[in-house]
């Protein structure tokens, strides 16, 4: 994939709401990187004259942190080095260096493209749940930015397989910059929540997603304000599912599937057999 290009259309109540639109550079798939013992603590979200930045998580594409640059696009692993730290070219060839990397008192200096951008920090509010939909815990953070009063919220729904909430560092901190309250969990069956997706069908996921919706919706009071779903792939058949069964303000689909399961599973063996 050499490019990841994300269009976030929200509908609220009869309006719909652009919130963004960003392309992230992706070289390929990523080679594993790891952030020395030094980091300073430099996870979390930036911002300057310009726009917006974040050092988050991506386990998608690796190990260790990664910076995101919401409007030049740039994206590579924050790379160690033993003079400090750098920004990687790009995700495939984690060796090359676009540039230095440098904390300061109030943020970050970072150099790359061949411009110095001068970021200070947001402060953003964290709060770990647990949400317990039946016989599983679901355990997750909200995450939003300190200081101001909430647009909404944004709950994760994952795609297929096995999923913990630092999969989605680059999206969670994109709608918090702009005021949104994301509700961001682990998978049942990943990370610190109980149950397993395997044995759990579309309709157990759907509740799953539609109860830390209402948890949300509950814990930060949000009157008329909206809340609604952001998912990926799978979460295409999830989110309609949550949305039946209870209050829900819009759903935004990633990479959905336009048709049904068993359609694309079809596809999938058909081009499984054309390829032996």
């Amino acid at each position: 994939m050499n490019s990841l290009i994300g269009v976030l259309r929200l509908a609220a109540a009869a309006n719909s709401i652009v919130l963004a639109h960003f392309v992230l550079a992706l070289s390929g798939a990523a080679s594993a990187h790891t952030t020395s013992s030094k980091d300073p603590g430099m996870e979390g979200l930036y911002e300057d004259g310009r726009g917006v930045a974040a050092i988050a998580p991506f386990a998608e594409f690796g190990e260790g942190l990664f910076f995101i640059d919401y409007v030049s696009g740039r994206i590579g692993p924050v790379i160690s080095k033993a003079d400090g730290f750098a920004i990687g070219n790009g995700l495939k060839d984690t060796k090359g260096e676009a540039g230095p990397l440098v904390p300061t008192a109030i943020g970050l200096d970072a150099t790359y493209d061949g411009e110095r951008r001068a970021f200070r920090k947001i402060a953003v509010n964290r709060e770990p749940f647990v949400v317990a939909p039946g016989s599983v815990k679901l355990a997750g953070d909200l995450v939003r930015r300190a200081g101001i009063a909430s647009k909404g919220v944004v709950v994760i729904v994952q795609g297929s397989n096995d999923s913990t909430r630092d999969v989605y560092g680059p999206w969670v901190y994109y709608l918090v910059a702009r005021g949104w309250t994301v509700a961001v969990y682990d998978k049942r069956g990943s990370g610190e929540s109980t149950g397993d997706w395997r044995k759990g069908d579309f309709t157990e996921l759907a509740a799953d997603a539609r109860a830390v919706g209402a948890f949300a919706r509950g814990k930060l009071n949000l009157g008329s304000k909206p809340v609604g779903m952001l998912g990926i792939s799978q979460a295409g058949w999830v989110m309609p599912l949550a949305a039946q069964g209870g209050r829900l303000d819009f759903i935004v689909s990633l990479a959905g599937a336009a048709v049904t399961p068993a359609q694309q599973t079809l596809q999938l063996v058909e081009g499984q057999l054309q390829g032996l």
